[in-house]
C-alpha cells in the first residue's frame, strides 16, 4: 500500500514536470490602432476612452501609432504609452520617431506596443526618407509557447516613394527574424499600392486571410480607405482566425482612425536564449 502511494505521488510529479515544460499554441487577439495622441474627432483629449476601447477588445497585444511622450501641452506632456499601460495593467515599450527639445528630457512622438505578456527586449529602428522622421519599433514578446517578434510602424503620409523605401527597410529587418512575427500599424497606403506590394512579397494581410478579400475602411478622412494593417509571417498564415474593424459609436469619435484586430493562434516555438 505504501509503495502504491509512493508510485502514485511519483506519477503526479512526473506529469507536473512534463506539463510545465510543454509549449502549447495560444490564441492571441492583436490590435493595431492609430490613436491620434488620444484626441478624437470631437476635439476631446481622452485616453480613458482609448483605454476602454482596448479593454473591451480583449486584445493581448496592441500596436499603437501617434503616441506622445512628454511631447507637448496638446497631451498634457504625459507619457501616453505608460498611462495606457497602467490603466490596462499591461507591459509596454515605446519607440520615438520624432525627438525634439531638451536632450535631458526630450519631447517624443512615435509608436508603442502594449502587451499582456512579458516583453523580453525592444529596439527602435530609424526609417529612411524625407519628411517627418519615421521609425519601426521591434519587440520580442514572451508567450507561453515561445517568442513572437512584433514590428510596429507608421509610414510617411505624403510621399509614396518614401513609403516604399521605408517598407523595404522594414522587410530587411523582417528577413533577419528567426521567430513567428507580426508587422502592424498605419502604413498610409492602400491595399493596391506599391508600398503594400513590398510587404506582400513575404508577409500576409490578416484581413485577406480571414475574409478572402480586402475591403475595410480604417481612416475617416476624405480617403475613406484601408491604410492600417496587421501582417503575419508565413508560419502564421493558417492560424489567422478572424479580422475585423472595430466600428461603433465610441470608435467613431475616439480617433481619426478605427482600430483593427485579428485573432491569431501563435504556434509553439523554441524560446530565444
Amino acid at each position: 500500500m505504501e509503495m502504491a502511494k509512493k508510485m502514485f505521488g511519483l506519477g503526479i510529479l512526473i506529469a507536473i514536470i512534463m506539463l510545465s515544460g510543454c509549449q502549447t499554441a495560444q490564441n492571441i487577439t492583436i490590435m493595431s490602432y492609430n490613436i491620434h495622441h488620444g484626441q478624437g474627432t470631437d476635439g476631446k483629449l481622452d485616453l480613458d476612452r482609448i483605454a476602454s476601447i482596448i479593454e473591451k477588445s480583449q486584445a493581448g497585444l496592441v500596436i499603437l501609432n501617434e503616441v506622445d511622450n512628454n511631447y507637448s501641452g496638446r497631451s498634457n506632456n504625459e507619457d501616453q504609452g505608460q498611462v495606457l499601460a497602467d490603466k490596462l495593467r499591461m507591459n509596454h515599450v515605446f519607440g520615438p520617431g520624432i525627438i525634439t527639445g531638451d536632450p535631458a528630457k526630450p519631447n517624443l512622438y512615435g509608436n508603442a506596443i502594449l502587451s499582456k505578456f512579458p516583453i523580453k527586449s525592444s529596439k527602435t529602428h530609424k526609417l529612411p526618407g524625407p519628411g517627418e522622421p519615421r521609425c519601426c519599433l521591434e519587440a520580442e514578446i514572451e508567450l507561453p509557447g515561445g517568442i513572437l517578434t512584433v514590428f510596429a510602424t507608421h509610414l510617411e503620409h505624403s510621399k509614396s516613394e518614401a513609403r516604399s523605401k521605408q517598407a523595404n527597410e522594414i522587410m530587411r529587418l523582417v528577413e533577419k527574424c528567426k521567430t513567428p512575427l507580426i508587422v502592424a500599424g498605419d502604413m498610409n497606403a492602400t491595399p493596391t499600392s506599391e508600398t503594400i506590394a513590398v510587404y506582400l512579397q513575404k508577409l500576409f494581410d490578416t484581413e485577406q486571410l480571414a475574409n478572402s478579400k480586402v475591403s475595410s475602411i480604417t481612416i475617416k478622412d476624405n480617403r475613406a480607405a484601408k491604410i492600417d494593417y496587421i501582417f503575419v509571417s508565413t508560419d502564421l498564415v493558417k492560424n489567422v482566425k478572424s479580422y475585423n474593424v472595430i466600428d461603433n459609436d465610441v470608435t467613431a469619435v475616439a480617433s481619426d482612425h478605427f482600430p483593427i484586430k485579428s485573432i491569431v493562434k501563435i504556434p509553439s516555438s523554441k524560446k530565444a536564449n
